[in-house]
């Protein structure tokens, strides 16, 4: 299952390749054609190459698959994908193995603005419509299954090196354009590599569940509303499954719990819990209801998103609601003893951006800044969340003094590994207002907002 889910999201459906065709830098949208020999469940579909952030899917172009599997995907060019590329350096590539983690990675020019795509097949070509599955370009071999990416530069450049204790390692000599990207996974180690293709590759489709050969079913008819609906009875908020398998687990049956942060995030507070077996495979489900949530949930309101001495444009509409935080990892306690082990957390790729799970009771809308200054020196909480009733992903991303926090589609593309270390939140700051610190003394420690204390991941 860990297979299929990781080559699935992060590698295969973004293998969308010329045919039998050795590259020189296009020149611009080339036609590109294709059948899917396996898995295929005969069915018209349309297919979908969307260039994938953290926080979004943009699509870039778009084609019918055929009930027999063939398709025709226009690849698009310059003017189309410029709005899609993100900046990488050798930081990002290496940031899911942490700060004191060996890196000899080398990006050249840096950064280098890429975009990295998937193919997702959909039940129509409705704006609206729900993704079915996934293409990957694949072959198999010894060493396991090898997968084509995807990856579009916006000027030739290399990265070469490795991240960790050699298991992230890129070989790649990038053109300006489209690259073919051959994706290797022997054991705890990744290749990326460019400069030929592997012999075997196949079309393959792997339904949204990651299992492949599901249906592709039609979209449902839509019936025509009645002329005076009675107002629908409220519809139960779903609980969020997450599972997967965790890299580097292997000591047997043991407890995983997710903790949600409390309002002076002093301390961790019980959720939920699930399970994790001795080869890696957990589940856990974060329940929706309001009232199974009761005990840790807490106020979000102006004064949590920017408290004085802040200056905020932030809106909260309607209002201010009910949440609560769990971060982007996992407890890890022996069943037996109840004693903690260590974490799991989901990593990703590029790009490379923290996020957490946030709960809202009904849909809410939280936009605007918070800017606080001290001394000299100011930071800005940039916020622009769009909660939907239930379990949302809530994604950070820190350029120098700003932090922006924005919802977006849950990963699918993550990399969960197990650490024998695991995260603990700092205690309520001191008030650096207080009488015993000089506002105007820059020893002073800055003031620290609520809400960035809530999103801390440290």
């Amino acid at each position: 299952m860990f297979r299929v889910a990781m080559f699935v999201a992060a590698a295969l459906s973004s293998a969308l390749v010329l045919s039998g065709c050795q590259r020189t830098p296009p020149a611009g949208p080339e036609a590109l054609t294709g059948v899917i020999t396996e898995s295929w469940p005969g069915q018209a579909a349309s297919l979908r190459l969307e260039a994938v952030t953290f926080s979004s899917a943009t699509v870039l172009a778009e084609a019918p698959i055929g009930a027999d599997g063939h398709f025709t995907m226009p690849l698009p060019g310059d003017q189309d994908v410029v709005d899609a590329l993100t900046p990488v350096d050798a930081e990002a590539l290496c940031a899911l193995f942490g700060p004191d983690s060996t890196s000899t990675t080398e990006v050249t020019p840096s950064p280098l603005d890429v975009l990295y795509a998937e193919a997702r097949v959909y039940a129509s070509a409705a704006a609206d419509a729900e993704p079915l599955g996934v293409l990957g370009y694949q072959a198999d071999s010894a060493e396991g299954l090898i997968s084509v990416i995807l990856v579009y530069a916006a000027s030739a450049g290399t990265v070469e090196g490795s991240c960790g204790a050699g298991e992230l390692v890129f070989d790649l000599d990038l053109v300006a354009g489209w690259n073919e990207v051959v994706y290797t996974q022997s054991g705890n180690s990744i290749t990326l590599k460019t400069g030929g293709l592997p012999d075997g590759l196949s079309w393959r489709y792997y339904a949204t569940s990651g299992e492949p050969g599901s249906p592709v079913e039609p979209p449902p008819p839509v019936e025509p509303p009645e002329p005076t609906p009675p107002p629908p009875p409220p519809t139960p908020l779903t609980p969020k499954e997450i599972s997967g398998t965790a890299e580097g687990w292997s000591d047997g049956q043991a407890i995983i719990r997710a903790e949600g942060t409390d309002l002076d995030n002093s301390r961790q507070s019980f959720v939920a819990e699930g399970t994790i077996s001795d080869d890696g495979k957990f589940s856990l489900t974060l329940p929706a209801e309001e009232a199974e949530l009761a005990d840790v949930l807490f106020t979000a309101d102006q004064e949590l998103f920017c408290p004085e001495p802040g200056v905020s444009t932030v809106e909260i509409a309607p209002g201010p609601f009910e949440t609560v935080f769990v971060g982007n990892y996992f407890l890890v306690y022996d069943a037996a003893e109840d004693e903690l082990l260590g974490s799991i957390s989901p990593h990703r790729l590029v790009p490379q951006n923290d996020f957490s799970y946030a709960y809202a009771p009904s849909d809410v809308s939280v936009k605007g800044e918070c800017v606080t200054t001290y001394g000299d020196e100011s930071s800005t909480l940039r916020l622009d969340l769009e909660y939907k009733a239930g379990w949302n992903a809530v994604f950070f991303t820190q350029r120098g003094p700003v932090l922006s926090v924005s919802t977006g589609l849950f990963p699918t593309d993550a990399r969960w590994i197990y650490t024998d270390e695991f995260q603990v939140l700092p205690g309520p700051p001191s008030d650096p207002l207080s009488p015993s610190c000089d506002p105007e003394d820059l020893a002073c420690p800055p003031p620290v907002t609520p809400a960035l204390l809530l999103l801390d991941r440290r």
